[in-house]
């Protein structure tokens, strides 16, 4: 009877636990909202959320208390909205720029081909990638990143949508990799967060001031795997794989996303 009680106490307190986590998650979710950042609000609301419905058994799912189920709709419908704000950002942009990038050459890396839209006015850039699966792909994302810490000073919070690996040691090994990326980011006050989303087909980087950058064919992967670099001016170039880039230009932004949100 005493292990019995024990285990009901520890299951309320585990069941509290849950519900403070999902609850500040939520209020974190809020402020950044407020303070513009859409994407991080969303991962916030997502989280919060995901931790809030877990605690629930399959008969409060049918039987749950209404007020209970009322916020937590709130919630999700507000996620909703972001994402429909962001896709209405998205389908509104204007090609202004293509670039091409010949394969078998030397003459590029990170910086010359994306270099000149990671602005000092970037706080937040969602990433959507459909190939992240080896770790040369990691690798890529990496310098990536480095790039963008150094070239946006105002940058808070980077999101990376990718599928997740089929493979069971696979998808082990991109959780852990991704993982790595964001305790990495940590390190230097940035905010690295993933999800993973099976529908992504294009590799595309949002940002928020309004520009789109699209890839036709190899997204961050644009080099080779060639051991030997060429170095120019103090800079590496690997070989290229050949793409075309292009470039969009939205009328609105992530905080055009904020004020119909309002």
């Amino acid at each position: 009877m005493e292990e019995e009680q024990d285990n009901n106490q520890s299951e309320t307190t585990t069941s509290e636990t849950t519900k403070l986590r999902g609850t500040v998650l939520v209020e974190h979710g809020i402020v950044f909202e407020k303070d513009g950042l859409v994407l991080q609000a969303r991962h916030y609301y997502q989280q919060g959320l995901n931790a809030l419905l877990s605690m629930l058994t399959p008969a409060e799912h049918q039987f749950g208390n209404a007020g209970f189920f009322e916020r937590v709709e709130q919630y999700g419908l507000r996620i909703t909205q972001i994402n429909n704000h962001i896709k209405d950002m998205v389908k509104g942009a204007k090609p202004v720029e293509v670039t091409r990038i010949p394969a078998q050459t030397y003459g590029y890396n990170y910086e010359i081909i994306f270099g000149q839209y990671l602005t000092d006015d970037t706080r937040e850039l969602l990433i959507e990638e459909p190939v992240m699966e080896d770790i040369c792909h990691f690798k890529n994302l990496r310098s990536f990143l480095e790039l963008l810490v150094a070239k946006c000073r105002c940058l808070e919070f980077v999101e990376l949508c990718t599928p997740r690996n089929k493979d069971k040691k696979g998808a082990d090994l991109q959780e852990t990799a991704l993982c790595q990326l964001k305790n990495d980011m940590g390190t230097v006050k940035r905010y690295f967060g993933f999800r993973f989303d099976n529908n992504i087909k294009e590799m595309r980087l949002i940002f928020d001031n309004g520009c789109v950058v699209r890839t036709e064919s190899n997204g961050l992967h644009q080099f080779e795997r060639a051991q030997d670099k060429l170095e120019l001016d103090g800079q590496l170039f690997s070989e290229t794989k050949g793409d075309i880039i292009h470039i969009y230009r939205s009328p609105r932004t992530f905080r055009h996303v904020l004020e119909r949100l309002l």
